[in-house]
């Protein structure tokens, strides 16, 4: 949030979202989006090319992204357009920014399931956050 001007601590943040032992779902993120009042998409796509250039159209608009990454069992925030091959991000467990070069973000935003006819399908999942309403 901090990347839209509205400073919000990862504990205010955890209880609006009703972040528990098990972690926080896509669901509860956007719940809680809605209680700081911010404007959202959810986005899922299974083309990797088509994935990053949607990322980086949101982010050149100006709005932040939550990566679902770590096979489902994380969320990171893209904060910024990249830097040559190389992101801006947040991750809430130290709060600090780091670059993550594509590749590396890549590989951990992908994730696979397998589906019931077999073969694995890869999605690349992510919540743009944009103003306050």
């Amino acid at each position: 949030m901090l990347a839209l001007g509205h400073k919000v601590s990862q504990k205010r943040a955890g209880k609006l979202c009703g972040t528990t032992d098990d972690g926080t779902d896509e669901h509860q993120i956007m719940m809680g989006l809605d209680l700081l009042g911010h404007t959202y998409t959810p986005t899922g796509n299974n083309a990797r090319k088509e994935a990053r250039a949607a990322l980086d159209a949101e982010l050149l608009a100006g709005r932040p992204a939550l990566l679902c990454v770590d096979e489902w069992g994380h969320w990171i925030t893209v904060i910024a357009p990249p830097l040559g091959a190389r992101y801006p991000y947040v991750d809430p467990v130290n709060g600090k920014i780091k670059l993550i070069h594509w590749r590396t973000l890549e590989r951990r935003w992908a994730a696979s399931a397998r589906l019931q006819t077999g073969p694995l399908d890869t999605t690349y999942y992510y919540i743009s956050i944009g103003a306050r309403k």
